[in-house]
């Protein structure tokens, strides 16, 4: 049997059913099924609110926060454009509209999902730019 292959496509049914808790149940699904308690989630410096999260809570928190200003948002589409030791690396489309004025939302992020033992993501860095986030893993596109 390839483990690789099927530890491949592990990572990327994890992907798959993380977008999906997300876009069911919000912040709140995602973190409850497949955040370690002590995540650490760190932000593109470009975005609303940028910085590091500690924790679950913290981090559900942040995201709450980032929903309520801009809406809900949800993932319309993903691609998984590398995988390693414990690691995913996922280009994600977010759609949604603010809140304040139902102006349409369209973002682009590519998230580095790091995950222990149990599949659960004990760090994720996010990027505005697919190039970064490939480099961090020590991946060159």
């Amino acid at each position: 049997m390839d483990t690789g292959r099927a530890m491949s496509q592990e990572y990327a049914e994890w992907v798959q059913s993380a977008h999906r808790a997300f876009n069911e149940g919000g912040p709140a699904a995602l973190a409850e099924r497949f955040w370690h308690p002590e995540i650490v989630w760190q932000e593109p410096p470009e975005t609303p609110g940028a910085g590091v999260y500690r924790g679950r809570e913290e981090v559900l928190r942040y995201f709450e926060g980032f929903m309520e200003a801009l809406g809900k948002l949800r993932i319309v589409d993903e691609e998984v454009v590398a995988m390693g030791d414990g690691f995913v690396v996922a280009v994600l489309q977010l759609a949604g509209s603010a809140v304040s004025s139902e102006i349409p939302i369209a973002l682009s992020v590519t998230n580095v999902y790091k995950l222990d033992a149990n599949q659960l993501a004990i760090e994720v860095l996010s990027y505005l730019d697919p190039a970064q986030a490939l480099e961090a893993v020590g991946l060159r596109e």
